[in-house]
């Protein structure tokens, strides 16, 4: 059912509109299914589509690519933060970060 163009939808923490860029960059996303992780073919061009996504993603709002953090959903990154503040505060890691939920 579609929502009428004058509705205000206010469930956002239920469903949101996705972004014109942010659905082309899934779609274009969505042919790699390797481990960026692993050393194989697969996980080298999942690895470069990740990184490219992070230098896109942290161009757009002037952050260092390096300082932004994937993560799957809102709980991972509630069970991060705590874990990168640690890390931080005993200088292993960046004084600040970007989590993302994708």
């Amino acid at each position: 059912m579609a929502i009428p163009t004058e509705a205000l939808y206010l469930d956002v923490n239920a469903d949101a509109a996705v972004h014109p860029n942010a659905w082309k960059a899934y779609v274009e996303a969505s042919q790699f299914f390797g481990n960026p992780s692993s050393s194989h073919q697969a996980g080298r061009a999942a690895k470069s589509c990740l990184e490219d996504a992070r230098s896109s993603v942290a161009s757009s709002i002037n952050a260092i690519p390096d300082s932004l953090i994937f993560t799957s959903g809102g709980t991972e990154a509630d069970a991060f933060s705590p874990l990168w503040r640690r890390q931080s505060l005993a200088g292993g890691w960046p004084s600040s970060c970007y989590l993302l939920q994708y």
